[in-house]
């Protein structure tokens, strides 16, 4: 099998003010025509920047040193403008990480994909008609599984699931018959079930197309899924690379051995929990329902008649598909969103009667983390200014005692003073994500609800952050709704589970109960999909295939 991507001795710096920084040293890599080769590696590591390299799209201000890219015996860095044009989403194509970010919603499906084919038809002189790029726009979301393909082409972005965005994603990579697939955490933020699927369709479309792919992930078991040989990436080179079965079972380098051991392992033996009596239920939400009219008609029920209760100082999880409800009982409870039915009672007072001055009050007692920590933040404020904006609007505390507070809780969440006057593009995911937790603990809540906190996350900062709220839960006798379709995280940290389909809890229970014995068949399914692509499942499954 011969090579079609050869990359040798490459090395590239950034320019920066403090002079250049090795972002990639010394790389030696090949891919062979028909395999698919993993890279996986930590945020910062040089995963993206090489694979954006080998499109001709590094960062503004890199700069080679040495070596070279070769595709097809073709030698990269020697391409112009026409050259690129002729290679750069026609023979090489890149499946990006977040579908919202790289779909125009002003724009239908069918839209964005013909305009695709139609800018690698004047690349490679290909003469095709608004039917025929609609067409072919039709036959290519047919190939990676989007039912009902002319309906779908109409659509716009915000009317398709995550999964259903990044299928039509795929579905633009293949628009120019590619040899080289790159996919970009392809699956980072997507639910279980949704997970599995597009493993599965990157490896039909690799056994159907004859595709070579790079998949690069800081999701070891997602790469283990799809890729035979893999190369672990650290600090900008390539630090360990070999067959990804024993990569798994026997890792050679220190960082290696550091990233598996972070990975939450869903069958994992629970943590002993704490024994105490019951407390008093913090939260209390009974008959909760949230209806938005459908623009067919009819209504959409994403929250339907929903009763759970949080006791003090416990750690409640919610499980469940995208679409299922998560996120909507979360901003319910804070009266973010305003309930169609129920009633929400915290500490006692039911807040769904309150308004105005009242509930502004009662909000200080619960505080919200959101899932993307980079979204979250206001990148033209400092991240003194982010941890004090609560006591701005919350307190009367003087602008001393407000920069008191700000010092001790960068302390409290382990980042240095010095962070407060930097910007949030200056800081790393992790880093991002303790600066939310931060200035939600800020005014000493009783109640955090943290949804999908560590889903974008690399595992090593993922598990960094979860000690830190085992921590801070113990510290500040905090009480946490947890929301994440990470079954293993979820196993690690939480007291009790719920677990969701369309709107309504299908089963409940303590968290032993809910991953030893469930009882309901989509429990079942969600754990199958998640032990699918669990290292030590795939372990085993190799292990049985070697003895057969």
């Amino acid at each position: 099998m011969s090579n079609l991507l050869d990359i040798r001795n490459y090395t590239l710096d950034i320019d920066t003010f403090d002079g250049p920084v090795h972002v990639l040293k010394d790389i030696n890599l090949t891919v062979r025509r028909g395999e698919t080769l993993g890279i996986v590696g930590e945020s910062g590591s040089g995963k993206t920047v090489l694979v954006r390299s080998i499109l001709g799209l590094a960062p503004k201000r890199a700069r080679v040193v040495e070596g070279s890219i070769r595709f097809d015996g073709t030698d990269l860095s020697t391409l112009g403008d026409k050259g690129w044009k002729k290679i750069r989403g026609v023979r090489i194509s890149m499946i990006f990480q977040d579908p919202m970010t790289y779909l125009n919603p002003l724009f239908s499906i069918g839209r964005q994909i013909g305009d695709v084919i139609a800018a690698h038809n004047r690349a490679t002189g290909i003469s095709m008609s608004a039917a025929g790029r609609r067409a072919r726009s039709e036959d290519l979301l047919d190939q990676v599984g989007i039912p009902d393909p002319a309906r779908v082409c109409d659509q716009y972005p915000h009317q398709l699931s995550g999964g259903m965005r990044q299928r039509v994603l795929i579905a633009m990579a293949l628009s120019g018959k590619p040899d080289l697939l790159i996919a970009d955490e392809p699956t980072t933020a997507l639910d279980v079930t949704v997970q599995a699927q597009v493993l599965d369709l990157i490896n039909e479309l690799v056994a159907k197309l004859n595709l070579t792919v790079i998949m690069i992930s800081h999701d070891v078991g997602a790469i283990a899924t799809v890729a035979k040989r893999c190369a672990v990436m650290f600090r900008g080179e390539i630090v360990e690379e070999g067959a990804t079965e024993d990569i798994l079972r026997a890792p050679q380098h220190d960082y290696t051995k550091r990233l598996l051991a972070a990975v939450p392992e869903i069958d994992a033996p629970l943590a002993a929990r704490d024994e105490r009596a019951p407390a008093r239920p913090l939260l209390e939400v009974k008959g909760l329902a949230k209806t938005y009219a459908a623009k067919s008609g009819g209504e959409v029920r994403a929250v339907d008649g929903v009763d759970f209760s949080i006791a003090q100082g416990e750690v409640l999880g919610i499980v469940g598909e995208s679409g299922s409800g998560k996120s909507t009982i979360a901003r319910l409870v804070l009266r973010l969103v305003e309930p169609t039915a129920g009633a929400v009672a915290f500490d006692g007072s039911d807040i769904t009667a309150m308004n105005g001055e009242a509930l502004r009050r009662m909000r200080r007692h619960m505080q919200l983390v959101f899932q993307n920590p980079h979204s979250a933040l206001n990148g033209r404020h400092t991240i003194g200014d982010a941890i004090a904006e609560p006591f701005r609007i919350q307190s009367k505390l003087s602008r001393r005692e407000i920069e008191a507070n700000v010092e001790m809780l960068l302390d409290t969440v382990q980042l240095p003073k010095a962070f407060r006057y930097r910007y949030p593009h200056e800081l790393s995911g992790g880093q991002k994500q303790r600066v939310c937790i931060a200035r939600a603990v800020a005014l000493k809540p009783k109640l955090l609800l943290l949804d999908e906190p560590t889903s974008a996350l690399d595992v090593s900062v993922q598990a960094q952050i979860l000690d830190f709220l085992k921590q801070l839960r113990a510290e500040l006798d905090l009480t946490y709704l947890f929301i994440s379709h990470d079954l293993a995280v979820v196993r690690e940290i939480c007291d009790r589970v719920l677990v969701m389909q369309r709107g309504k809890i299908v089963e409940q229970g303590p968290t032993a109960q809910i991953f030893d014995a469930p009882t309901e068949a989509y429990t079942r399914q969600l754990l199958a999909s998640a032990r699918k692509t669990a290292p030590s499942s795939l372990l085993a499954d190799a292990e049985l295939a070697a003895a057969q």
